[in-house]
């Protein structure tokens, strides 16, 4: 029924199957749920720009060639593409997960890629690639984790995004969302878009429509109908961190108005939290399935040495193909001074003056008349150790 999406701000593209129905939602007020009760909202991007060919990680999602039940993805590995959970699974009035789609369902959900993506959709282009297999954190419930994951079934040549997972987004940071869809218009577009937004903050917290959960931030008016999914990137570094969950400002849906829901001062966009514990737990279980490798820079700090308990240790440092370099630090020398370090002759001139000793000590020396009992006469030189 439309209860269960509106109560979270979700505004749908309805996917049908033979077996059943399924969801893409975002920004808006209507909803789907498991019983087939339908909407026909979209998500996309409002006042954005045209997005770049170096954005081309970011694909159109839909079923079975049609424009109409779509959501936005992220490539992240060859095979592998991230978006939103509600895009794929069920649930109920009160947010709780009843179903995620089957294999034969999963297979229905086209990909398309490259800025003009809605236009190949349009032409009923062949897809560059279908679902294959679905990854979905372990939460029951849709949010804070909206999130899903498609292995697909073959390797796509699209760039791959980098994402952020082990740091969440920051308030007051600059973001960049990319997507499909209609945009202030009410207008489907034909290519995707972008849009820069700042970072309003982070859960849990409390706005006007939505009480946003840990692991979830929030931003203000950027996406609409159709860009369920899409990500928000760092604008710096642009890598993925979040993808769009849900919106709302206030207004009642209106089916020839898509946008009026998206847009003004009052919109607030959610997005879920890529470093939340559970959302980072489901994308490293992806990549397992998707066998793929996960790349990073990032190296795990080395000890101190005075904490370490041996003079020689090993590090782990982490490259970027995902196996472990060791390392082994250079020998400590020891710090602790001995009282007699200077005094004490080299091991030569202890050898030769203990076969000196044997030989010529039996007659006095200067330095055993001087009283000293740990003197060895070397020559000319006495070397002194009391």
């Amino acid at each position: 029924m439309l209860a269960n999406a509106s109560r979270f701000g979700l505004s749908c593209s309805v996917v049908f199957f033979a077996l059943g129905v399924a969801a893409g939602c975002s920004s808006g007020d209507d909803g789907l749920s498991k019983d087939g009760t339908i909407s026909t909202q979209r998500q996309a991007v409002i006042r954005g720009v045209d997005s770049t060919a170096d954005q081309d990680s970011v694909v159109n999602l839909s079923y079975d060639g049609d424009r109409t039940t779509g959501c936005s993805g992220t490539l992240i590995a060859k095979n592998l593409v991230l978006t939103a959970r509600h895009c794929v699974s069920f649930f109920d009035d009160t947010g709780t997960i009843t179903g995620e789609m089957t294999a034969s369902q999963l297979n229905g959900k086209t990909i398309f890629v490259g800025r003009d993506g809605p236009q190949k959709n349009a032409r009923g282009d062949a897809p560059d690639a279908r679902g294959k297999l679905l990854v979905v954190p372990t939460s029951t419930n849709l949010f804070p984790t909206d999130i899903a994951l498609i292995v697909l079934d073959r390797n796509l040549t699209a760039p791959i995004a980098p994402i952020r997972i082990d740091g969440g987004a920051v308030k007051g940071e600059d973001v960049t969302l990319v997507g499909f869809g209609v945009d202030e218009t009410s207008v489907f577009v034909s290519t995707r878009k972008q849009r820069r937004v700042k970072v309003e903050a982070i859960g849990p917290a409390t706005l006007s429509y939505f009480i946003l959960e840990k692991g979830e931030f929030w931003v203000k008016e950027s996406s609409c109908a159709g860009d369920s999914g899409a990500p928000m990137f760092d604008t710096a570094t642009k890598a993925v961190v979040g993808v769009v969950s849900r919106g709302r400002n206030g207004v009642a849906a209106d089916p020839n108005k898509l946008a009026q829901t998206c847009t003004g001062a009052n919109a607030e966009d959610v997005l879920t939290d890529l470093s939340a514990p559970v959302a980072r737990a489901a994308v490293l279980k992806a990549f397992e399935a998707a066998g793929a490798t996960r790349s990073s820079r990032r190296r795990r700090r080395r000890p101190h040495p005075a904490t370490t308990p041996t003079h020689r240790r090993r590090t782990r440092t982490r490259t970027r193909t995902r196996t472990w370099a060791t390392t082994r630090a250079p020998r400590r020398r020891s710090v602790v001074p001995r009282a007699d370090a200077r005094r004490r002759p080299s091991r030569r001139a202890q050898a030769a003056a203990h076969r000196l000793r044997r030989t010529r000590l039996r007659q006095p020396s200067a330095s055993s008349a001087s009283g000293c009992s740990r003197c060895w006469s070397v020559g000319a030189r006495v070397a002194r150790d009391d």
